[in-house]
């Protein structure tokens, strides 16, 4: 599996919230790409209708992460909390 770090230089791990430069927020997921597993940032849109579930992911080695930080909250979320915050935020849309 790759390693990926913020724009601090701190590890990124599975369930981390991350803040983007512009304040867009995301949670890392754990995804496969040709080389194997990897960690990425989920591409299921939950505003189309019947999409409630993760599919695929954008890996973290596609994004400049030295404009992305982890949050301060510092939360790790189960794959549970992902989904339903996720969810949720596609309904409110």
């Amino acid at each position: 599996m790759n390693e990926y770090f913020d724009k601090n230089g701190t590890k990124i791990e599975v369930g981390m919230e991350l803040r983007h430069n512009d304040g867009d927020l995301d949670i890392v997921v754990a995804c496969n790409d040709e080389d194997g597993d990897d960690l990425g940032f989920n591409a299921t849109n939950f505003n189309s209708p019947g999409n409630r579930t993760l599919g695929s992911a954008y890996s973290l080695g596609q994004f400049d992460l030295s404009e992305w930080e982890i949050t301060d909250i510092s939360v790790r979320y189960s794959m549970h909390d992902v989904l339903s915050r996720q969810m949720n935020d596609g309904a409110k849309a």
